[in-house]
């Protein structure tokens, strides 16, 4: 029921040990959540993003240690409420996803429609491969990023980080 920093140990020893930070926000920030109804086992996804980074380790620590960089930023920004900056990291990261291949053209489309009706900013969720993405908005904008991706098909939940 609110917002958290989870981030899990691993064996490069850039962090030792699983962290959990609570974040706090000064203020609501509207969340608008897109479902895909594509159905995508995160397993699959994984498994695809690892043997790419086998095949090509340096290449893929690069954009993990980018995404990391825009989670801890985000923290930050959602610390201070502002949603723009927020809205801008999550544009980003959605960008280092893609290269990773782990969007789908049902997540692509979601994003791309958010975006278009207003969303401050818009990333996959989860895993990847199709389920779920999420839009920031400024107060008042979330209900037409919503009623956009309903239009278009899409599921949707309207919610805010407290």
């Amino acid at each position: 029921g609110r917002p958290i920093l989870f981030r899990r140990g691993n064996d490069t020893g850039e962090v030792a040990t699983s962290e959990i930070r609570d974040i706090v926000a000064p203020h609501p920030i509207p969340v608008v959540i897109g479902l895909t109804g594509v159905r995508s086992l995160t397993s699959h996804t994984v498994g695809l993003v690892r043997a790419a980074r086998e095949r090509h380790p340096a290449r893929y620590e690069t954009i993990f240690s980018q995404i990391d960089e825009l989670a801890l930023a985000g923290a930050d920004a959602l610390r201070r409420g502002d949603a723009a900056e927020l809205g801008e990291l999550m544009n980003v990261n959605q960008g280092l996803l893609g290269a990773l291949q782990v969007s789908s053209p049902e997540l692509e489309a979601l994003v791309g429609i958010a975006r278009r009706a207003g969303a401050l900013g818009a990333k996959l969720t989860g895993g990847g491969g199709g389920g779920a993405m999420i839009a920031v908005a400024e107060p008042g904008a979330a209900e037409s990023v919503g009623s956009a991706m309903r239009q278009a098909g899409f599921g949707t939940y309207l919610t805010e980080i407290r």
